[in-house]
């Protein structure tokens, strides 16, 4: 059953004398009146170009249980399933604590610059009765309206946790006071909003600085392993990563030929435990593999069991998806979302794939403030040091990229151009890897 499942119980929980007329049943929660479903819990928040409470009429329509709105917003006389408030967010991070604090599972908070959602898929399936946030809302709004998603039968909460200004981990951590904290990288994203890589490695550490004391702290092994043992309150911190150094050391220890596959064996404290057979690719996955595994493992799941578990799990779509395009060419779809860190590990991942001319198609990294030059450029550099065979630049930034990357590399200003160009070049003796920032829609490239 949800924590939270009928009107009443949001109306006691806000500390309203009066209850409902009618105390219909709470079955989802939603933000968007076009997504209102029959018992929906709707929020009319207040957005960039309008404001949600206007829109309270068609979640009514779609016959929604409740819709919280700000005041001076209703027109007529339907008290018995519209309450009216001062502040409609602060309302809904109220009800998310409250789910929190009813939920009796623990919960597992998950931040880092890359690998947030796909350790978060891995734990959603390697643990038993575990909920998961819905696709990356991973914001202040996301965070609350995930753990009003709970139900008494989840044992566990992954809930991921991003962020893009100084205050957010420490903010979001308060609302879901994760039993067991995760940082799965640190790395140069969305480095405008924090200033240095310093303010991003202050930032994401916060979910570690928020644990309680019977917590468990779940970390990538290097350079930042002492400050975090420093900051961490409680008894437990745990590192993983590729060297034999991490309490959890993994390593690849065999791939298919036909790239669908790769074994990774796992070790804790040098001790050899087992190994884990995956559809997930390249380095980068192993390591969210290894956040997730020492999570999980720390949690009372065998190795066997892990892998058993996470066996069907393949690439979340948009994330270094491999597969058949064009004249027989190969595409990688990594779409999603770019940074030096995640586009050095997607040229990594492409650079080993044997018998094949290797094309990059890169987009602008976005939201890298005043370095944004040099990081291009230095990506240019590390796709030559790879053995890239053509770099394809797309937006004012890559022009950079392709000046360091040199013979080959080609910039287009032009959407049409570059489409043009790839027709003619894709044919089965090609894989094309397709990475950009996610503002700069990478993936309509997708379509020739």
């Amino acid at each position: 059953m949800r924590i939270l499942n009928n009107v009443n119980q949001i109306y006691q929980q806000l500390g309203l004398a009066e209850l409902s007329e009618n105390n219909l049943p709470i079955q989802s929660v939603c933000i968007d009146s076009n997504q209102t479903m029959q018992n929906s819990l709707f929020f009319g928040l207040q957005g960039k170009n309008t404001d949600g409470s206007k829109y309270y009429k068609e979640a009514l329509k779609q016959n929604a249980s409740l819709c919280i709105i700000k005041k001076g917003f209703l027109q007529e006389s339907q008290k018995s399933q519209v309450l009216e408030c001062e502040n409609v967010f602060e309302i809904m991070s109220q009800l998310g604590m409250f789910c929190r604090q009813s939920f009796k599972g623990q919960v597992i908070g998950i931040t880092g610059s890359n690998g947030k959602t796909t350790t978060k898929e891995i734990l959603s399936c390697a643990l038993p009765n575990a909920f998961a946030t819905k696709g990356n809302f991973n914001n202040e709004l996301g965070v609350p309206l995930n753990l009003m998603n709970l139900d008494t039968r989840h044992q566990f909460a992954a809930i991921e946790m991003g962020a893009a200004k100084a205050g957010d981990i420490k903010y979001l951590s308060s609302i879901a006071r994760q039993d067991v904290g995760v940082i799965t990288s640190i790395g140069r994203s969305h480095i405008s909003g924090f200033g240095s890589l310093k303010g991003v490695l202050n930032e994401k550490s916060e979910i570690i600085k928020c644990l309680p004391k019977n917590g468990l702290a779940v970390v990538p092994f290097g350079e930042n392993l002492n400050f975090w043992k420093s900051l961490c309150s409680s008894n437990k911190l745990v590192s993983f990563g590729l060297h034999s150094d991490a309490d959890y050391f993994y390593q690849i220890s065999s791939k298919d030929a036909d790239q669908k596959n790769q074994t990774i064996d796992v070790y804790f404290k040098n001790k050899y435990l087992g190994s884990i057979i995956t559809k997930l690719l390249g380095n980068h996955n192993v390591l969210n593999i290894g956040a997730a595994f020492a999570v999980a493992h720390n949690l009372g799941v065998g190795i066997k069991e892990f892998s058993d578990r996470i066996a069907d799990l393949s690439n979340i779509p948009n994330r270094l998806g491999l597969s058949n395009w064009i004249n027989n060419s190969i595409l990688i779809d990594d779409t999603y979302n770019a940074n030096p860190d995640s586009v050095l590990a997607a040229l990594t991942y492409l650079s080993g794939i044997k018998n094949r001319n290797k094309i990059a198609v890169l987009g602008d990294m976005l939201e890298l403030g005043d370095e944004s030059e040099n990081y291009h450029s230095k990506i240019g550099e590390e796709a030559k040091n790879l053995g890239i065979n053509i770099l394809l630049g797309f937006g004012d930034l890559m022009q950079y990229a392709v000046r360091s990357f040199g013979k080959n590399g080609i910039h287009f200003k032009n959407e049409e151009e570059l489409k043009n160009y790839l027709k003619e070049i894709l044919s089965d003796k090609t894989v094309l890897l397709l990475k950009g920032s996610r503002g700069m829609k990478m993936e309509r490239f997708k379509t020739l």
